[in-house]
């Protein structure tokens, strides 16, 4: 009972650790990725045996989800609000989950002929923090950036509706 106590006293001290923990390993794993990215040109290598706990499949999605997975870890600092990291995860893996569902289910009944746009044009801007990256690897990137996308704006449109009556209605 003591303990428990002793702990409880304890709790913001030990969430603040490891929210910095985690911060840190989401640092480390956007750097690797990123090197990982920059330096693979057109190989893709798969890292869901150890990355798969944050959504990721290859060096590309862990680029974008480390960098993801860190602003959900500052926000849920910043709020003091463990409920707000898990409404973030919640539906991150509730839109990734669905884009995977429907990635696949495309993948077994759909077989393009070609890819809908060349991505040349649109890769040449990211080619000086990405390196010579492959088409697929701007889809890869594309496809889960706009998952990203789709998480944090649930996120805001919950958030928003949660704090209304705490926000002006002027200007």
């Amino acid at each position: 009972m003591i303990q428990s106590l002793k702990l409880s006293a304890n709790l913001p001290e030990v969430m603040s650790f490891i929210l910095f923990s985690l911060g840190l390993i989401f640092v480390l794993y956007f750097l690797v990725s990123w090197s990982k990215v920059y330096n693979s040109k057109d190989s893709l290598e798969f890292v869901y045996q150890w990355a798969s706990f944050i959504g990721a499949f290859v060096w590309e999605d862990l680029l974008v989800f480390s960098l993801l997975h860190l602003i959900f870890v500052i926000i849920t600092w910043i709020s003091h609000d463990l409920r707000v990291g898990l409404l973030l995860i919640g539906i991150f893996w509730s839109v990734r989950s669905s884009g995977e569902a429907l990635y696949f289910f495309l993948q077994q009944f759909h077989r393009p002929k070609h890819h809908p746009h060349n991505l040349e044009g649109h890769l040449k801007s990211f080619k000086p923090f990405l390196g010579e990256i492959s088409q697929q690897k701007g889809y890869i990137l594309m496809q889960i950036t706009h998952q990203s996308v789709v998480v944090i704006s649930i996120s805001l449109t919950i958030l928003l509706l949660k704090y209304w009556d705490y926000l002006p209605g002027w200007f």
